[in-house]
């Protein structure tokens, strides 16, 4: 996403990095009540003419394995976005999310403190401005393709453990379970089921891809926005009830954590609560009674009181 940004940008020094082989990743997320309205992670002008940053930042996606880290934060009133070496000092990385699925994000906690950030790495805007913007649909269109290649590889996991199979029931159809019809039909379920994830992962990167050819068009934005959002509420329940259907094909011996096939099942789930699905149908089924309500760029935490 950050590179997207240095081409939107026209930056030049940014996309030689980035082709350099510099990994970028992100801070975004607060758990605090600025997450909603105003971000907590600040960043504070200083005599020289450049800017400390203080905050912390959860769910920092790939950043344990970054060289630059883009951060979100607030600039008297300010949403900014600024580019921190992740090895500077003051940075402070926390392998300590602890989800059951999804284990090798890297999607810790980061601490900013007291770190000096020049003023040349600080760009106004950023994740999280008003408005109809392309960010969203952009990064979910990552986790529909995650749910895509989890169903698919859900599937040949399945077909290899079923092809190489001998043992079979007393009262099954056939005597091989690669030559079973029942065992051969719930495969083809789950490989069709990865199928369609897939073609919907690509209709959303077609629509999103529009979106990036003709900057600020709102009409491809939104049209972006609403695919990745239908494709969402239809793949999440989809994805999983493929993965729990895959462990048909075998008998109580295919929940061996040997096979560890019950990750496919974790790592789904944990995708599909991400960017909650009932808050997207909602949205989905508004946007066609009245033209509105799809989600833009939103943010989670605590919500002021009154």
């Amino acid at each position: 996403f950050t590179v997207e940004g240095f081409l939107a940008g026209g930056d030049a020094e940014g996309l030689r990095r980035a082709g350099e082989g510099i990994i970028y990743g992100n801070a975004i997320s607060e758990k605090g009540i600025g997450a909603v309205d105003r971000y907590q992670t600040h960043l504070t002008p200083t005599d020289d003419g450049n800017y400390q940053l203080n905050g912390t930042k959860y769910y920092s996606t790939g950043t344990l394995y970054a060289d630059v880290i883009s951060v979100a934060a607030d600039l008297d009133g300010r949403r900014v976005t600024v580019l921190v070496d992740a090895d500077a000092p003051g940075v402070h990385q926390f392998d300590d999310w602890d989800g059951f699925g999804q284990r090798l994000t890297g999607s810790g906690t980061t601490v900013f403190t007291g770190v000096t950030v020049d003023a040349e790495a600080v760009t106004e805007g950023g994740y999280g401005d008003a408005g109809h913007v392309i960010d969203t649909a952009y990064l979910q269109l990552f986790h529909l393709s995650a749910l895509a290649g989890i169903a698919r590889r859900a599937a040949d996991d399945a077909r290899d453990r079923v092809g190489n199979r001998d043992r079979t029931f007393s009262h099954a159809p056939a005597d091989l379970p690669r030559e079973d019809p029942l065992v051969q039909a719930v495969l083809g379920r789950v490989y069709s089921a990865a199928s369609v994830a897939r073609a919907s992962a690509l209709a959303v990167a077609d629509a999103v891809a529009a979106s990036f050819d003709s900057p600020g068009d709102i009409a491809l934005i939104d049209a972006a926005e609403l695919a990745s959002s239908e494709a969402q509420v239809v793949l999440v329940p989809l994805v999983l009830d493929a993965v729990s259907e895959a462990f048909e094909t075998g008998g109580a011996s295919v929940a061996s954590e040997k096979l560890d096939l019950d990750r496919h099942w974790r790592n789904a789930r944990t995708l599909g609560v991400h960017n909650p699905v009932i808050y997207k149908q909602q949205a989905v089924g508004r946007y066609h009674l009245t033209g509105e309500g799809l989600a833009f760029a939103w943010s989670a935490g605590v919500r002021p009181a009154d």
